[in-house]
């Protein structure tokens, strides 16, 4: 398994995958917006990570990078793996890789939401803590 940043030079090689592999993770496939995968490759206040077997993307994860006056916060946008390749580590070389890249920017913390059970449990095993907190949400 190869690790690739996917940037602009060259997330068109695969942008195709990564829309396949976000199709898993949501419940509306018509939903996923190619275009914005391709400004998440170019935008300097993220790191988008491929793993790829064989030409294809099999897992993938998005961290940005969000500014504060008093801290600099790491936050996990996207992690997917591909059912055929769930259960053999891959989200720890995700995370891993994402954490990484975190201490390298000089982040105080990371952040993320995560609203399915079943990956929830891996979060708190990697020493993340639950916090109950009125999290809101406006589509503009």
């Amino acid at each position: 398994m190869e690790k690739i940043e996917l940037t602009s030079e060259n997330i068109e090689l695969y942008l195709n995958d990564c829309v396949a592999l976000q199709a898993f993770l949501v419940s509306d496939p018509d939903s996923i917006n190619a275009d914005f995968f391709t400004k998440t490759a170019v935008c300097t206040h993220s790191y988008f990570l491929a793993l790829v077997q064989e030409g294809k993307v099999m897992g993938l994860g998005v961290i940005s990078k969000m500014t504060h006056p008093a801290n600099v916060t790491g936050y996990v946008n996207n992690i997917v793996v591909h059912p055929d390749t769930r259960g053999q580590g891959l989200f720890s070389v995700i995370m891993d890789d994402l954490e990484e890249k975190a201490a390298q920017w000089g982040c105080t913390d990371l952040a993320l939401t995560c609203s399915r059970e079943a990956v929830q449990g891996m979060y708190l095993k990697r020493g993340y803590t639950h916090k109950e907190t009125n999290f809101y949400l406006k589509k503009i």
